[in-house]
């Protein structure tokens, strides 16, 4: 079984889901999203190899990843928000000195977590080589989500016996052709 483990240190993950308007985004993306994990190992691949096309290896590698919804590890978690204004000037007028001092609110949505999440495949198998070069790569990912969210990524072998932990398995929509996420 291959399993991913991703530990933030400052136990946020700031993400908000996909296609989504992150200032109508009411919470962060929770648990988060499989095509996360293929976009930061994709990111990693070409920060350490800049200005070069994506190798055989690394697309052979995410698309066998991305063959199989993996299950998601999620332990407790509790949604937050900072709230910051950002200083701005409303030149409504042609005159600079008339201008009227404005600000503009932030929200900063994330998910707060003391424990790693993490991905497991029931049955994906990596060759050698590609086992080497995710290895590789996860060392090389700094950031799971926005860049904010500073992640460890490792790969977890032997017993993940944990009660901290529940898993998200992946199940069909209605249509028989959408992964969706259960809970």
């Amino acid at each position: 079984m291959l399993t991913i483990q991703i530990t933030l240190p400052w136990g946020r993950y700031h993400a908000h889901p996909w296609g989504q308007n992150p200032g109508r985004v009411a919470e962060a993306e929770w648990p988060p999203s499989p095509w996360r994990l293929l976009r930061s190992l994709a990111a990693a691949y070409f920060r350490a190899n800049p200005g070069q096309p994506a190798s055989n290896e690394l697309r052979g590698l995410l698309e066998t990843l991305a063959r199989e919804l993996p299950h998601i590890g999620v332990g407790k978690v509790a949604f937050a928000k900072t709230v910051h204004y950002q200083p701005n000037f409303n030149h409504s007028s042609s005159d600079a000195e008339l201008a009227i001092y404005g600000k503009t609110r932030h929200e900063n949505l994330f998910a707060a977590t003391a424990e790693p999440f993490r991905f497991r495949w029931q049955n994906t198998i990596l060759t050698d080589e590609q086992q080497k070069l995710l290895g590789s790569l996860l060392e090389k990912v700094t950031y799971f989500g926005r860049a904010d969210s500073i992640c460890e990524a490792t790969l977890v072998n032997g017993d993940l016996s944990n009660n901290k932990i529940g898993w998200c398995e992946p199940c069909l929509a209605a249509d028989n052709q959408t992964p969706q996420k259960r809970i």
